[in-house]
């Protein structure tokens, strides 16, 4: 058996179990996330990967503002067509972006956090401290050390 679940070690574990793919993913193979690495996802992923190298956008950055640089900044996208500000180019954006954090090539983009999960803070002297965020209700909550 395999020992991993990426896009080629589903394959081959597909091939040693004589079944489809597609039993072995649980979503469609345009989403699952082990399915990333399919050619044209890994592509565009790729794509998405050097753009944010070669913009270097800050961590945090929202990805409609990379969208809007790329509108700006008249980028090519795959296959040598331009991206617009289009919903079609929107969209094939989210999913190459989706897919670079899905094959660790970017970062993660902290679309947005959850409360209560562990958030790291540096004190003056530069040491890492981890402090509880506490939620008390949905506009109120506490840091505690």
């Amino acid at each position: 058996m395999t020992d991993t679940y990426d896009y080629e070690g589903l394959k081959a574990l597909a091939k040693e179990l004589g079944r489809p793919v597609s039993t072995l993913i649980a979503q469609a193979p345009a989403s699952d996330p082990f399915y990333a690495g399919a050619p044209a996802r890994r592509a565009a992923a790729e794509w998405f990967a050097a753009l944010w190298q070669q913009f270097d956008f800050p961590r945090g950055i929202h990805i409609r503002g990379v969208h809007y640089a790329l509108v700006s900044h008249r980028v090519q996208f795959l296959e040598d067509k331009p991206y617009e500000n289009t919903e079609e180019c929107w969209q094939k954006l989210c999913y190459a972006a989706r897919d670079a954090r899905h094959l660790g090539l970017v970062l993660r983009l902290p679309i947005g956090r959850p409360f209560g999960l562990p958030d790291w803070h540096l004190l003056d002297d530069s040491r890492p401290v981890l402090r509880e965020v506490v939620v008390q209700s949905q506009d109120e909550f506490l840091i505690e050390p």
